[in-house]
């Protein structure tokens, strides 16, 4: 698992290997109001649930675009398969998160 922040959002800051099906991770010097992205550049293969506040914590970095593209695109996904699964108390989360690239140009 790769992360990043919305300190260095073009750049892996911490990197782990899971060994078991769930692990905790701890960043060190991260802010409470910074965003913690994983799987950022969307290169892996694996799908990422954000709680709610950790979504609402995306929200400016949306609007501002400085969340990389392929990420803003990779939290979307990951959100409509969360969806899918039938993982209904998210559709309030896709939808509200979908409303914002309304106005974001994907170039």
């Amino acid at each position: 698992m790769m992360f990043s922040t919305s300190k260095k959002p073009d750049e892996v800051v911490h990197y782990t290997v899971l060994e078991t099906r769930s692990s905790e991770v701890t960043l060190k010097n991260i802010a409470p109001q910074e965003w913690i992205k994983l799987n950022p550049g969307t290169v892996g293969f694996y799908r990422t649930q954000y709680p709610p506040e950790m979504l609402a914590q995306f929200v400016a970095a949306i609007h501002e675009k400085s969340l990389p593209p392929l990420d803003r695109l990779g939290l979307l996904d990951d959100l409509f398969a969360m969806v899918i699964a039938q993982f209904m108390r998210f559709i309030n989360e896709f939808l509200s998160t979908h409303l914002l690239f309304s106005n974001v140009l994907w170039y």
